[in-house]
Formats: structure tokens, sequence, C-alpha cells
């Protein structure tokens, strides 16, 4: 499904992050959240869906839930695997939602990619 993430104020203080808008759509490949974050987490990014999509864990590590490596066809490539459909169809609740979740996620993984390839820039510079 596709989905608008925000960063919140925490996020902003990262170099990392700065080249990112404040909310940006991408597709969201999974049926479960991190609850149970370790002690000292900061969370950077979250969403009406999940609540925690990116975090830091002190000096150098990080964390995302959401794919910032989608580009077109890889839902559909996922999709072709008997295994990843059958997730699909059970955290959507249908084929036909998957089928709508698949034919979405090309519609925007061009926006997604050109607002995330930033963050891989962003990322090697660390």
């Amino acid at each position: 499904r596709a989905q608008p993430i925000i960063l919140n104020c925490n996020s902003r203080q990262y170099p990392l992050f700065a080249s990112l808008p404040r909310q940006f759509p991408v597709l969201k490949w999974y049926g479960v959240g991190a609850e149970d974050l370790p002690s000292g987490t900061t969370v950077l990014t979250g969403s009406d869906g999940c609540a925690v999509q990116a975090i830091r864990i002190g000096n150098r590590s990080w964390g995302v839930q959401f794919h910032p490596e989608i580009v077109q066809g890889t839902i559909s490539a996922w999709m072709g695997d008997q295994g990843n459909h059958q997730c699909a169809v059970d955290w959507l609740g249908s084929a036909d939602t998957a089928l709508a979740m698949e034919c979405v996620s090309d519609e925007i993984s061009a926006d997604q990619f050109r607002i995330t390839s930033g963050f891989y820039t962003d990322l090697r510079q660390l």
C-alpha cells in the first residue's frame, strides 16, 4: 500500500534526512511494525499505519521500515513469488487488493525513488 510518512522534529537534526521532504509517499510491504524498541532509540518518522518508519540508535545505527529501494517493477517481481503473493493477500485481505497495490506501486515508485535516492547519497557520506 502507498502511504505518506512524516518526518518528525527529531529527523531534521540528522543530515541523512535533511534532503527528504517533511512528508512523502512510500510503499508499505509488511504487516507488522516495531513496537518494543531498544533503549536509546530515537524515532525519526512514522505514518498513520505504522508509528515507527525510521529510527536511529546510538551514533551510527539507522533503521527503516519502509522500502526506499523500490523502483518500477519491484513489487511486481516480489508478487511473482507465490510466498510473497500469499503474504500480501493475507495482510491486505484479498487478492484484488493485492493486485491494486501492485498497480499503485508502479505509479508512485518513480516519485518515491527520486525522493529517496538522496537518502542513499547522504548515507554514503556518513
